[in-house]
């Protein structure tokens, strides 16, 4: 047996406080999403069930609809979303997140850091570090004019010993639109792109 969530929450009129096994998932695509970070959502699940993280999220509510998340995570040494190399179980992650209210939308940035443990993939050689410190940076934002439109930038480096593995980067846009056929008929397309140097 295996809990999915357990956590427990401190909230007020403007913040909100969880620690224990919880959903953290942010962004604005909807189907390749850069900012799958700690989640495993598929856009085809009505449900959008995933496996939850360890750890502590604090968020809070600005009057003008703009918000800031921080978060620490310890004990996840599942790969999480993009992930190709586990995190380390004992050390510490930490991250943040900014949301501000534009014209037509919400633009956000977020960063996050972790270690990554080399030895959960494949043995790390004599000498060289076992574990890979990693910092993510991301960009995202959506709009609604008279289409809907969204992007996702995120950059990822890994100080590591494998050049091919230091640098990632991935980018996703996509628009929508809901005609008035019937009871609306949704037409969506996104655009994704990934790669590393």
């Amino acid at each position: 047996i295996s809990p999915y969530r357990l956590w427990i929450r401190l909230s007020g009129e403007q913040f909100e406080l969880r620690a224990g096994l919880q959903k953290i998932n942010f962004g604005s695509a909807y189907m390749f999403r850069p900012l799958m970070w700690f989640d495993q959502i598929d856009p085809r699940d009505p449900l959008q069930l995933t496996d939850g993280v360890w750890g502590v999220l604090g968020r809070y509510y600005f009057l003008n609809n703009a918000n800031i998340w921080v978060w620490g995570l310890i004990g996840n040494d599942n790969r999480k979303g993009w992930e190709v190399i586990p995190s380390a179980r004992t050390k510490p992650e930490f991250g943040f997140r900014a949301q501000v209210p534009v014209p037509g939308g919400e633009l956000a940035t977020t960063y996050h850091y972790r270690t990554a443990d080399l030895n959960q993939v494949f043995p790390v050689p004599n000498g060289e570090d076992p574990y890979a410190r990693e910092k993510r940076l991301a960009l995202d934002g959506k709009f609604d004019y008279v289409v809907g439109f969204w992007f996702e930038a995120a950059l990822i480096h890994q100080e590591i010993y494998i050049p091919e593995l230091k640098y990632k980067r991935a980018f996703s846009a996509g628009v929508d639109y809901t005609f008035g056929l019937g009871n609306g008929l949704n037409l969506m397309t996104e655009y994704f792109t990934f790669g590393t140097s």
